[in-house]
């Protein structure tokens, strides 16, 4: 019963929609005309030159240089990478000291501290403690109290 009755609406609804097959009167009143033209010109300033000079763009300029050959850029020596100098440049960290520390830690040989280690082949960090062997003057050789290695004098 509903189907039906939803087919009727639905038909009613697009015919309600739909245009008449005939004429309508009174068409040819809608037509368009042409609209008249204004009698009076009025009056514009000339046109003026305005001149510019032309700047090369861009790529006129690169296709004026000259092409570099393999053996000037085999030549050429970069610039160093002053890790220093960039991060004072792009983090603004300030002046960065070139030297960490100037007087040496208070450690002995025989001495035992902890570290944290990596393990790469893992991917695993962990805790180690290693005994202080050597003390020289700019390295300190820490080996792990697990590990047995003899110590030669």
């Amino acid at each position: 019963m509903r189907r039906p009755l939803l087919v009727f609406l639905s038909a009613f609804v697009l015919g309600a929609c739909a245009l008449p097959f005939g004429p309508q009167p009174g068409g040819e009143a809608n037509a368009p005309t042409a609209a008249a033209l204004p009698t009076r010109m009025i009056a514009t300033p000339a046109p003026t030159v305005m001149r510019f000079d032309a700047s090369p763009t861009p790529e006129d300029a690169a296709a004026k240089l000259p092409l570099d050959s393999p053996e000037t850029i085999a030549a050429a020596k970069p610039a160093e990478r002053d890790q220093v100098a960039l991060a004072e440049a792009f983090k603004g960290i300030g002046d960065i000291p070139t030297v960490a520390r100037t007087t040496p830690l208070d450690v002995k040989v025989g001495d035992i501290e902890t570290f944290w280690v990596s393990d790469l082949a893992n991917n695993t960090n962990y805790q180690v403690k290693a005994q202080l062997r050597y003390a020289g003057p700019v390295l300190l050789m820490y080996v792990d109290t697990t590990v047995d290695v003899a110590q030669p004098y």
